[in-house]
């Protein structure tokens, strides 16, 4: 005979199963069951906190004391959800400043869909040129590690902070927008901004997104391409 402690699913109580073996079976186990009723939860002497008793393994192992600080339990509980309920795009949505590149602009700049640029390549589709700070390398170090990336970027006002019509796109990364000789290029800069884009007029993203400036305020949250 012998006695095993097991948890009831549904009952919730401590059940002993008795095996005995019989010759008349063929040594097959017979199995027996006594429910016996678990341990309540006993009062703490200490507030917010409550004191359970564990059942012995085989007979064996001895009583122990689990103490649970519900007040700690609960404020974790809060913090984590909150922390899953946050919206992931505003986690990494940052304000932005944004001009404009290319053949045609104010500084007479050649056509700026080429792979003679910081990148390397000529990107497909909009592209831009991307503040130093993020783009991760300065004139003549190459290829940043932000090349290649992207980022939906919404225009909100001009750079006078006067409301301008919103219009949203994404660009893809091909170029630096260097500190020296662009202030605006240096983030976070004087419009408040903490991440620059320079929008190539040849590759369509300034004609896209500005409305009539060339220039403005908004925000850019990095995607996926």
């Amino acid at each position: 005979m012998r006695s095993i402690w097991l948890r009831g699913s549904t009952a919730h109580r401590w059940v002993t199963m008795l095996y005995k073996t019989s010759s008349r079976l063929g040594g097959i186990p017979r199995i027996s069951i006594q429910q016996k009723p678990s341990s309540t939860p006993r009062a703490s002497s200490q507030p917010g906190q409550a004191t359970y008793r564990t059942p012995p393994l085989f007979n064996k192992t001895p009583f122990h004391h689990i103490k649970t600080n519900t007040t700690t339990l609960r404020t974790t509980m809060r913090t984590s959800w909150a922390l899953l309920a946050a919206p992931l795009g505003a986690l990494a949505q940052l304000r932005a400043s944004f001009t404009e590149y290319g053949s045609g602009d104010i500084n007479g700049s050649s056509n700026c869909v080429t792979s003679n640029n910081a990148c390397g390549f000529a990107g497909g589709g909009y592209t831009a040129a991307l503040s130093q700070a993020q783009f991760g390398a300065g004139p003549g170090q190459g290829a940043g590690p932000a090349c290649g990336s992207c980022y939906q970027i919404t225009v909100q006002t001009d750079l006078n902070g006067s409301p301008v019509q919103q219009r949203t796109i994404t660009v893809k990364v091909d170029n630096l927008c260097p500190i020296d000789g662009n202030p605006i290029c240096n983030v976070p800069n004087s419009y408040g901004a903490d991440i620059h884009f320079d929008l190539c007029i040849d590759s369509g993203a300034a004609g896209a997104f500005f409305t009539s400036s060339g220039a403005g305020l908004g925000y850019a949250t990095q995607v996926s391409c």
